[in-house]
């Protein structure tokens, strides 16, 4: 224990990798405390209807140009350090453009909400999926602001932001239900207020000295939009395939149907949180293999961070009949039977993620964006013959298979690509970038 503890103290990656993922562990437990908390409170039915306001919220957010956020982290390392003014002229130009995706998103959202309304029977659920575009401008400041801090490495704040936010989350929850106020509207306005909040605090953390930066704005620009419209549209992709087997729930199914289902993907997506930390690191190391060998070195040391964290999620799926009975109440006893089928393929998933920010770090976002269609049209496929079939777990069935294909793909692209970085000797060169 010595020996690990004076590892971590001593070793830079490591100690980024152990900071990022206790923040995103920390957070990641608040924020599933949070929806276990509303699931129990709201009901299978009403939290149905709250989880499709959150889903129209992510997937306005990836309109807002939510995969600028790997862009930007991309570029940023990449010129870092021999050519500073480009990269603070990087972030520049992600923040003027994710801005102006946000306002976009945010007038069409509600216009439609608005135009929408007059036909819909149910005008309290159709608002309270129009709450999800307020919530998309604030989360995408928000987002943006932890981009910034994990491009320069700031790991540090980039946790104590993550877990300081999502404590606001629950204490503002706290206070609702202790009012009697709690209701779908409410839960989803103290989701928009904590992001608000973190967005607020983010300012005290995150330099600005990129905002005083000058020069050729044109440049930067033409090279993300030539390399980040395929992570965009991958991204756009991805929270689609996530997320289109609740879609299609919905559409056959009662919004109850839809709560408990949702119930199960908000254990995973705790735990897919992992993903999300390991990303936070594994990105910046990716950005940084120039050769080869460098990118030998980076899979093995992802496989065996990896192997570790799949060992404890599987002592996880093994006690899960006695794990979710402690925090869902009876009406989310289906949740168990669901969260088995969705499970092996989240930790398949965490497996082969490493690879795929090689391809990002190798400029390389297109073939990546090949893959989300194979997974969205997989989903899709699955959900439509599966949903009117089982229901519930014919939805946990089609994310399976999707997570599955999506894996085998990934693994794939990576193979592909460790031949070409062997035959040409390199991973990228400037000419990649536009």
């Amino acid at each position: 224990m010595k020996r690990l503890l004076l590892r971590i103290t001593h070793d830079y990656q490591i100690r980024n990798i152990f900071v990022a993922c206790l923040g995103r562990g920390l957070g990641g437990v608040l924020a599933l405390g949070f929806g276990i908390a509303c699931a129990n409170v709201l009901g299978a039915e009403a939290f149905g209807v709250f989880e499709l306001s959150i889903i129209v919220m992510e997937m306005a957010l990836h309109f807002a140009g939510q995969g600028l956020d790997l862009v930007l982290v991309r570029f940023y390392v990449h010129h870092a350090i021999d050519e500073p003014q480009t990269a603070r002229l990087t972030l520049k130009a992600c923040a003027y453009l994710r801005l102006g995706l946000s306002v976009g998103v945010l007038v069409l959202g509600f216009a439609g909400t608005a135009i929408y309304s007059r036909w819909a029977p149910d005008n309290d659920s159709v608002w309270a999926r129009g709450l999800g575009f307020v919530g998309c401008g604030a989360a995408s400041m928000w987002h943006f602001s932890l981009a910034i801090l994990q491009a320069r490495e700031a790991y540090l704040p980039h946790a104590l932001l993550l877990i300081g936010m999502n404590l606001a989350k629950l204490a503002m929850l706290a206070l609702v239900v202790w009012f009697r106020r709690a209701g779908v509207n409410e839960f989803l306005t103290v989701n928009i207020l904590a992001f608000g909040f973190g967005s607020a605090l983010a300012s005290i953390f995150v330099p600005r000295d990129f905002v005083r930066c000058h020069g050729d704005m044109r440049r930067s620009v033409g090279a993300i939009w030539a390399y980040g419209r395929w992570v965009v549209l991958s991204g756009l992709t991805s929270i689609l395939y996530h997320r289109i087997d609740v879609i299609i729930l919905s559409v056959f199914r009662s919004a109850s149907d839809v709560g408990v289902y949702r119930a199960a993907g908000r254990l995973v997506n705790g735990l897919d949180l992992i993903t999300v930390a390991l990303m936070t690191v594994f990105l910046p190391l990716a950005s940084k293999v120039r050769t080869y060998r460098d990118a030998l070195g980076y899979l093995r040391r992802c496989s065996a961070i990896n192997a570790v964290m799949l060992a404890g999620l599987t002592v996880v799926f093994l006690l899960a009949h006695r794990l979710i009975p402690l925090v869902y109440n009876d009406e989310y006893l289906p949740t168990i039977h669901l969260f088995r089928i969705i499970y092996p393929g989240f930790m398949l998933h965490l497996l082969v993620f490493p690879g795929a920010m090689l391809v990002y770090a190798c400029n390389r976002p297109k073939p990546l964006f090949g893959t989300d269609v194979i997974a969205l049209a997989t989903c899709v496929l699955a959900g439509l013959w599966a949903v009117p079939r089982w229901g519930a777990e014919g939805a946990a069935y089609a994310n399976l298979v999707m997570r599955v294909v999506n894996s085998a793909c990934i693994v794939t692209l990576v193979c592909w690509q460790l031949r070409q970085i062997r035959r040409t000797g390199r991973v990228t060169d400037e000419t990649d970038w536009v």
